[in-house]
């Protein structure tokens, strides 16, 4: 799909906002959580790429204590 078809999706959601200028349609975020998602998310990526945890002191889910596990 197109690119005007993604963001018209996404307006449709209300994740952006579109405002016209002319010809054009200039899109921002509508909700400043979509902003920190994303943020959160590409920081993520970084540290898979280079190999790093996203929080080196805290230990894995599987190690933490109250951690329910499932039997095999």
């Amino acid at each position: 799909p197109a690119v005007s078809q993604q963001l018209r999706v996404l307006r449709d959601l209300g994740l952006v906002a579109g405002e016209r200028r002319g010809r054009q349609t200039i899109y921002s975020l509508h909700d400043s959580h979509i902003s920190s998602l994303l943020t959160e998310a590409i920081s993520h990526a970084q540290h898979l790429r280079i190999g790093q945890r996203d929080h080196p002191t805290r230990p894995p889910a599987d190690e933490r204590p109250g951690r329910r596990t499932r039997a095999p």
